[in-house]
Formats: structure tokens, C-alpha cells, sequence
């Protein structure tokens, strides 16, 4: 700041320094019903039932709400009979499964559906204007993930080795990906539900207690995970382009060309 030395501050004549202020506001709500039930049979067989209803105000009156479910069983097999022939390797084996299906809202901001106009930016020729900010989409519903998972959990040698070993399978449909706009629009691009993408993978984890001595144990943790993602279906365009990247069906999502 540089006062003019004919002008002190403080003085009648000192200029008025009015500094640029700005700021913004947005929210949105999210309220879910639930209900889940569990029933387990002489420590062996387990089952697990969910469902729920989801809305969020990020979609329009006509799709905002959407139900989901969930249903899973375990096999506790070292609680058999037949298991005793076993207990001098294992001391804990179950297998356990899972298939269920649920909402994802997060890949679009609050009010996305709504076609909007702004002031922020839109001066035409030195004056303010008011121009379109969003192209807005009645249609944006929930991504839809399913998900199948079947894993082993087991315990050896005194429980001195222990982990599980997971096998997942996760496709999402409804994915909302960019698609491209003529530029006449005044929009480079519009996010769609037009996306099928699947996740396949597993996962292991190990732990080991390495050494047990009086009050002295080392232990061991290992980890290890693949992921095989591919884009199964883009409506109705086999790819399209977003600066570097390339969404086609065939390939992992973020790849580059």
C-alpha cells in the first residue's frame, strides 16, 4: 500500500481501499433406511441378510431414491465333525461368500441435474451478463455397484499362521462418464450414466508369528492385491476422448494414447 505524501492516513482526503470480496455456499442431503437381519446355526452356519433405501438430493424428484440389498453365508468348517482328522494342521477354517448391490452419488456435484445460469465471468463488453452455467440432465440417477465376493479364512500350526484369501468381483453399471458436447452448446462436455465398468481382482493377507519366546514375539504381516479393471460398455460409442486420455470399452479406465 502507497499513500501519496501530499495524503496522510487518516486524513479527510485519504482514498477508501475497498478490497474484493467473494465466497459461495452450496449443500446437499442424503437420508437412508435400513434393515439388517443375521441368524447363526450351532456355531456353523451363518447367514446375513441387509436392504436399504437411499435418496440424495443430487438427483431430480423422479429417480432420487433407489433401493439396494445385500445377502451373505459363511461356513464355519472346523466346527464339524469331520474336521477332527485336521486339527493337528488346522486350528480355524471357514469359507464365506457375499453378493450384494449399492449407490454411488459422488461423482457428480450438488445440482448437477438442474440447468443454471450464473454472473460469475459472463461480462460482455465490459458489463455484467448472466449466462448459462450448467447444462443440467433430469436423468442423472445412482451408479449401481454389484458386487460378488468369496473368500477363506484360515488359522494353522497353533494359530502361529493366520489370514484369508479373497476373490472379488465388482461391475458397476450407470457409471457417469464426460461426454463430449458440440461446442455451439457453450459446453465442451456433458457427464452421462452411459458406462459399464468391471473390477476383478484379489486379495491375500498373511500373518505369522515368527518367534514366540516368554513375554518376546516377533510377528509378520504380509499383503497383496491385483486388480484387473476393464471398461465393458459405453452406451452408444465404442470410445471418446478427453485430452490425453482414451475411454474405450476393452481398456482400463484412465488410459493414456
Amino acid at each position: 500500500l502507497n499513500t501519496p505524501a501530499a495524503i496522510t492516513p487518516g486524513s479527510e482526503s485519504a482514498p477508501w481501499f475497498i478490497p474484493a470480496v467473494g465466497g459461495s455456499r452450496t449443500m446437499n442431503r442424503l437420508v437412508s433406511f435400513f434393515a439388517d437381519a443375521n441368524y447363526t446355526f450351532n456355531s456353523r452356519y451363518n447367514l446375513s441378510l441387509g436392504v436399504r433405501r437411499d435418496g440424495s438430493s443430487r438427483f431430480g424428484q423422479n429417480v432420487r431414491f433407489a433401493n439396494f440389498y445385500a445377502v451373505g453365508a459363511s461356513w464355519n468348517i472346523s466346527e464339524e465333525g469331520f474336521f477332527t482328522n485336521l486339527r493337528n494342521i488346522f486350528d480355524q477354517l471357514k469359507i464365506r461368500t457375499s453378493y450384494g448391490t449399492q449407490g454411488n452419488q459422488e461423482e457428480i456435484g450438488n445440482f448437477a441435474y438442474l440447468p443454471v445460469y450464473g454472473v460469475i465471468g459472463s461480462a460482455y463488453n465490459g458489463r455484467p451478463g448472466i449466462a448459462a452455467g450448467n447444462v443440467g440432465n433430469p436423468n442423472y440417477k445412482w451408479e449401481v455397484i454389484e458386487s460378488l465376493n468369496v473368500g477363506v479364512d484360515f488359522k494353522v500350526w497353533k494359530s502361529r499362521i493366520s489370514g484369508s484369501i479373497d476373490y472379488y468381483n465388482r461391475k458397476t453399471t450407470d457409471l457417469f462418464l464426460d461426454t463430449q458436447l458440440s461446442l455451439t452448446t457453450g459446453f465442451g462436455s456433458l457427464s452421462k450414466n452411459v458406462g459399464t465398468m468391471r473390477n476383478r481382482g484379489i486379495e491375500v493377507a498373511l500373518n505369522a508369528d515368527v518367534l514366540r519366546s516368554g513375554d518376546f514375539a516377533w510377528n509378520l504381516n504380509v499383503n497383496y492385491t491385483h486388480n484387473w479393471n476393464k471398461i465393458l460398455d459405453l452406451f452408444q460409442e465404442d470410445e471418446f476422448e478427453l485430452g490425453t486420455s482414451i475411454i474405450r470399452e476393452g481398456l482400463p479406465l484412465g488410459s493414456h494414447y
